[in-house]
């Protein structure tokens, strides 16, 4: 399937720790995105909806300085259990500064420096993520409504600027 905006390369399933789960790889021209989801979803209610962005601290090497990893995991195993929910993962690493950013930050961040200080004492943006693909990977997908387990206030409103109709989730 494809849209004008985005376009399907690749898809299949994937046995994950959390069970049975589809992957598929989208590309809009400029970037790609991965997503992970649920075998089925039905659009006509909200779906639960994970951005994350890759670390490679966190999902490659175990770092224990940042939740990226255990945030991904939960997640996986929240929508295992409960269905409905796609994780979509970008292609920015460092907050989209690159691994060189990322790695060199931790230093200074040893020394005390927050993430965002880190990054603009090396000379990078604070953050410097794109959300620009995630409209459009959900309009191909039909997802018009969403639950975003998040409290990414950008997150949030790069969704509703697309007329898609989300809220943060709670939980209980």
């Amino acid at each position: 399937m494809t849209s004008p905006l985005v376009f399907q390369m690749a898809e299949g399933n994937l046995q994950t720790e959390f069970g049975k789960l589809k992957v598929t790889i989208y590309n809009d021209g400029q970037v790609e995105a991965t997503v992970l989801q649920t075998l089925e979803l039905n659009t006509s209610q909200p779906v639960h909806l994970r951005i994350q962005s890759t670390c490679i601290t966190g999902h490659y090497f175990n770092s224990t300085e940042c939740n990226c990893k255990e945030d991904s995991d939960s997640f996986q195993n929240y929508i295992s259990t409960h269905g409905n929910g796609l994780l979509i993962l970008l292609n920015q690493e460092g907050r989209a500064n690159g691994n060189v950013a990322h790695i060199a930050s931790q230093k200074l961040k040893e020394d005390g420096a927050t993430q965002d200080e880190a990054y603009m004492r090396l000379g990078f943006p604070k953050d410097s993520r794109d959300y620009s693909i995630v409209p459009k990977i959900l309009a191909n997908l039909g997802v018009m409504q969403c639950l975003l387990h998040s409290e990414n206030e950008r997150k949030l409103s790069t969704l509703q600027k697309s007329h898609i109709h989300c809220d943060i989730f709670k939980k209980n």
